[in-house]
């Protein structure tokens, strides 16, 4: 099959977006198919073994049809695979007329949405009125010209239901897998991560996997720290991945890695918390970090769903998790089997459950359990290229 996957980001552009999208492409060229990618000019120097990139949108305005309409009819795409989060698109309406293009080549077009807004109290009460009467084309012929939706969690599937009916009946749930590249050899990367640390096998190394930006409770984490050493004085703490900068302006304003950094600085631990900084999409020390870890925790002020990335690869590394309970709650995320849920986000909360698990090995190990259950049905890679490859095949609805 001859797929069109249309991402305004790829690395080494720091967000999640751009991580899954490559991942995407690349297990579907390993799936045999010929893979093209539309993306953003700014990605001309990305070249990828195996995809074929085609970095020609300049805008994403009505300027850049042209140019697009003619990729198109010269590929002749069987699938177009569009990855829409309007952020990355500047907000442009173009993007969203897509399927049409793609409907007009004979292509299979298919949407997979990043996120979905909620709608909730604090949308002006106009701008929610123009959301209500727009229904199935807020986003423009997204919703309905697209064959398959493609959303990352049963959440995501359920806003899109308040929207339309028809599109949450087009829906298909595939989370994000585990994105990192992983370890060779899972053993020596334990033993070559903790030696790099000083650290011996019985010491606890708590980790948090994701990029640093406000909401992801790591200042919770770090102030749950000295709690922790104060029963487990040699106990560290991993931040692996790195702090968003404020040109990133949707999400943060500061210097955030700054801010953490000076938080750690002032609770004195900096011989405590290592952070690994911004890593390769190919580079397998993130990996490492977590087979070298004890336990993961993730406190996101909006709770942990089958969406995160962060989520996919903890589990994937088989560790016990602490995570925060999510409103709605994820129902595949259970407490006592594959993770102990917080209820709170408070460092005495965090360093509760993180020292149950430290100090009880059964209870770490029904986790481990848990954990590998839950990646082995929701994160595998082989599962998720099937559903993408079963939406951009067409066939009825």
């Amino acid at each position: 099959m001859r797929i069109l996957y249309v991402s305004a980001a790829l690395p080494p552009t720091e967000v999640p977006e751009a991580d899954l999208a490559l991942r995407q492409c690349l297990h579907l060229a390993e799936a045999g198919h010929d893979v093209h990618v539309l993306t953003t000019d700014s990605h001309a120097e990305v070249v990828v073994p195996g995809i074929t990139i085609h970095p020609i949108a300049r805008s994403w305005g009505w300027s850049d049809a042209p140019t697009i309409w003619r990729l198109l009819r010269t590929l002749r795409p069987d699938g177009l695979l569009i990855y829409f989060l309007g952020t990355l698109y500047n907000y442009k309406a173009f993007p969203t007329l897509l399927p049409v293009l793609g409907r007009l080549v004979g292509a299979t077009p298919v949407t997979e949405f990043s996120n979905l807004g909620s709608g909730g109290d604090e949308t002006a009460r106009l701008r929610r009125l123009v959301f209500r009467l727009l229904g199935p084309f807020r986003y423009g012929a997204l919703l309905p010209v697209s064959h398959r939706l493609v959303v990352l969690s049963d959440l995501h599937r359920r806003r899109l239901g308040a929207i339309s009916r028809r599109a949450a009946a087009k829906a298909v749930v595939v989370p994000a897998p585990n994105l990192l590249h992983g370890a060779t050899d899972p053993t020596a990367a334990r033993c070559d991560r903790r030696r790099s640390l000083g650290m011996g096998d019985g010491d606890p190394l708590i980790a948090f996997i994701g990029r640093l930006y406000p909401g992801k409770g790591v200042e919770e984490l770090i102030e749950a720290l000295p709690k922790i050493r104060a029963v487990h004085p040699e106990a560290r703490l991993v931040l692996i991945g790195g702090a968003l900068s404020s040109e990133h302006y949707w999400i943060t304003h500061e210097d955030y890695g700054a801010r953490i950094d000076a938080l750690i600085s002032k609770a004195g631990l900096d011989d405590a918390v290592v952070r690994t900084g911004e890593f390769d999409w190919h580079d397998s020390l993130p990996s490492e970090y977590l087979h070298a870890a004890d336990v993961c925790v993730l406190p996101l002020e909006a709770g942990v769903y089958l969406y995160n990335s962060s989520l996919a690869a903890a589990a994937s590394h088989r560790l016990p998790l602490v995570v925060s309970a999510g409103e709605p709650a994820e129902g595949e995320v259970i407490d006592g089997v594959n993770a102990l849920v917080l209820r709170e986000r408070s460092p005495e909360a965090i360093a509760g459950a993180v020292l149950a698990i430290l100090e009880d090995p059964d209870l770490a190990a029904r986790l481990r359990r848990g954990a590998g259950a839950l990646a082995d049905v929701w994160f595998s890679w082989e599962s998720a290229i099937a559903k993408l490859e079963g939406a951009l095949a067409g066939g009825s609805e």
